[in-house]
């Protein structure tokens, strides 16, 4: 079945049948793809690497879900995503802490 990609800048649609490889360029704050018939695109650029490879990691279970179209997220989305990780992360540790009530 078909899984469509909808670039950052919302100019562009890929076809994940004619992709055979996804990565983070050079500068670590794109992503590529390279086309079956050569030559590749970018398909996002972010503020930071860690951007990068959050929205890389998106696009992976999206795949893994077997979506069929995937938007590219913001970097606006991609910092609440980050933040809320962090915060969730906080108040695992939180919890983790002994001598508070329990049961």
């Amino acid at each position: 079945e078909k899984m469509y990609v909808l670039n950052k800048n919302k100019t562009q649609i890929i076809n994940l049948e004619q992709v055979t490889a996804m990565y983070l360029g050079t500068d670590e704050t794109s992503i590529k793809v390279d086309f079956a018939m050569g030559k590749g695109c970018q398909i996002g650029k972010y503020i930071s690497s860690a951007f990068a490879k959050k929205a890389l990691e998106m696009l992976t279970l999206s795949i893994k879900r077997r979506e069929e179209v995937f938007l590219m997220p913001e970097d606006e989305e991609i910092r609440v995503l980050i933040e809320n990780q962090e915060a969730k992360n906080r108040n695992i540790g939180g919890k983790k802490q002994k001598g508070h009530g329990g049961s």
